[in-house]
């Protein structure tokens, strides 16, 4: 009978402990943390978009990069990668088209750079490499390529 009681004790004793620490008899449902939702209102006619024009004369050497897109297709007009779903618009590695106008026209101010910064080279033996893969100081090409960087495209 001792060991009966002792046993109810010890029962009780544990029901009391996990009763006070909540462990039992915790009739109240956990409750879970919904998450926050922040709203961020936009303001459209604050937000600038840049058009390829815009973001290509903000490379290095981008003013002659966007000149030299004009000669080569007219802007993108005359961009046979286009109907390929991809982009060149630079005669710059054909038969390559790249994922956008901003990967290729980085490309090509990346080659300029190099002859120019690094190489040396002036603006008409860059430009006159760049079309016939002969240094120059003077082609047609860097006449017009210096023709295209003074105007600006009407809209294509």
């Amino acid at each position: 009978m001792n060991k009966k009681l002792e046993i109810i004790k010890i029962l009780s004793l544990i029901i009391l402990i996990l009763g006070v620490t909540g462990l039992i008899f915790h009739a109240e449902t956990p409750k879970i943390n919904k998450p926050k939702i922040y709203s961020c209102p936009i303001n459209y006619s604050q937000m600038i978009i840049l058009t390829d024009e815009q973001k290509i004369k903000e490379m290095p050497y981008g003013s002659t990069v966007w000149a030299i897109y004009g000669v080569e297709s007219g802007f993108g007009k005359n961009d046979w990668c286009r109907s390929r779903g991809g982009f060149n618009g630079y005669g710059y590695a054909i038969p390559n088209c790249y994922k956008s106008v901003e990967e290729i026209s980085l490309l090509v101010s990346a080659w300029l750079y190099n002859e120019m910064k690094v190489k040396g080279l002036n603006f008409y033996e860059a430009t006159c490499l760049y079309n016939s893969g002969k240094i120059s100081e003077d082609c047609d090409y860097a006449h017009k390529v210096l023709y295209f960087d003074t105007i600006t495209p009407i809209a294509i």
